[in-house]
């Protein structure tokens, strides 16, 4: 039996909210009762805050800027930390709402189980104004849920980040990397001082897939767009418990690397490309070779002019 894990992906900033309103979407089109398990929220870079499956406004941040400029970055982190009432109220209801007794026993009467920890995804760029200021919040709110009114509660963040290069407008621009830069080192140095967003001392996060537009050897992979399906598939997986479950997984992503933990992983991803073009041709061909094989035209034989210009499609 299949074992469902609740999931929550949280998109931040102008791209996180593009990327998950696009999930959203793809998710609509699986079955209901799995739906039902899946919340989709969105941090937008006008401040508002969105449950995207419900397509519904939760409330306005305000005080964001969404221009990129260095100064918008601690103005932003601040502007977020003053509304982390707002914004653990609505991470707790959508929580909560996961675990709802009455869904459980839904699942449980069709054949169904649920997994009893939750999966929360935030998925940012690492140089957006209002995304990659709102990364740490995020994971502040909630360490904070989960020390006091979650507390027992087994919940699990994870990160999906994304470097400047796979978006046209920002790849050459120094300033976005260098932003990228001092976003890991942020992460980084709440990984090794979990203390500092956690009374807890928990991790703040469990594990973080780093996404860039080229791979180790060099290779162009494509721009955030051409990733969304991956990056969709790859939710789909987490969902059914692909993922995450295996412990030799758990082993690769978390090591020790000269005395430090390491939480960090990139993708390995493929894109499949189906030659519709050439399928077809080949297939109108086939075609045409059982008509004439119907016709007892199997050898080589020299075909009626008229019958051998005969649209396949026609026949």
């Amino acid at each position: 039996m299949i074992k469902y894990k609740p999931l929550i992906i949280i998109g931040l900033g102008k791209y996180g909210n593009e990327i998950v309103q696009n999930i959203n979407k793809s998710m609509k089109e699986q079955d209901n009762i799995i739906f039902k398990i899946i919340s989709c929220l969105a941090l937008k870079d006008n401040g508002e805050f969105w449950d995207v499956k419900e397509d519904k406004l939760l409330f306005q941040c305000e005080g964001l800027k969404s221009e990129f400029h260095l100064d918008n970055y601690s103005l932003n982190f601040k502007s977020l930390l003053y509304h982390e009432k707002n914004f653990g109220d609505y991470l707790s209801d959508k929580i909560s709402d996961l675990r709802r007794k009455e869904l459980l026993i839904e699942f449980q009467d069709k054949g169904l189980s649920i997994d009893n920890s939750i999966e929360i995804f935030i998925v940012s760029p690492l140089f957006d104004s209002v995304g990659s200021s709102a990364i740490i919040p995020f994971l502040g709110f909630i360490q904070s849920l989960l020390a006091g009114r979650l507390r027992g509660s087994v919940i699990k963040s994870n990160l999906f980040l994304l470097f400047p290069d796979l978006f046209p407008d920002y790849t050459n621009n120094k300033i976005a990397f260098a932003r990228s830069y001092a976003c890991m080192e942020e992460l980084d140095f709440i990984a090794d001082y979990p203390e500092l967003i956690s009374s807890e001392g928990l991790p703040p996060f469990d594990f973080a897939w780093v996404m860039a537009a080229k791979n180790e050897e060099d290779v162009e992979i494509g721009s955030y767009q051409s990733l969304i399906p991956i990056i969709k598939t790859f939710f789909i997986l987490i969902f059914k418990g692909d993922i995450l479950n295996d412990a030799s997984f758990t082993n690769i992503l978390i090591n020790k690397v000269e005395g430090k933990t390491t939480r960090y992983s990139s993708m390995g991803l493929s894109q499949l490309i189906f030659p519709v073009d050439e399928v077809i041709k080949g297939l109108s061909k086939y075609v045409g070779f059982l008509i004439f094989q119907s016709k007892g035209l199997t050898e080589e034989k020299i075909f009626d002019k008229e019958l051998v210009n005969l649209s396949l499609i026609h026949i």
